[in-house]
């Protein structure tokens, strides 16, 4: 959706908003893929943790 749309009253020239907007939504977005990798690494060493105490209870049967 535009901000245009969003803010009717918003200048539309102001290229300093349109620019600040931009930065904040590309460091947002660079926030959210670090947070992925973060978390996507602790669930896979969890799972392979889980992984392999399964595999001693069911071998020590």
């Amino acid at each position: 959706m535009e901000l245009t749309h969003l803010y009717p009253g918003v200048n539309k020239d102001d290229d300093e908003l349109f620019d600040a907007v931009i930065r904040f939504a590309s460091v947002i977005e660079e926030i959210y893929l670090k947070i992925g990798f973060i978390v996507g690494r602790k669930l896979d060493g969890d799972l392979r943790e889980g992984e392999e105490k399964l595999k001693k209870i069911v071998t020590a049967k």
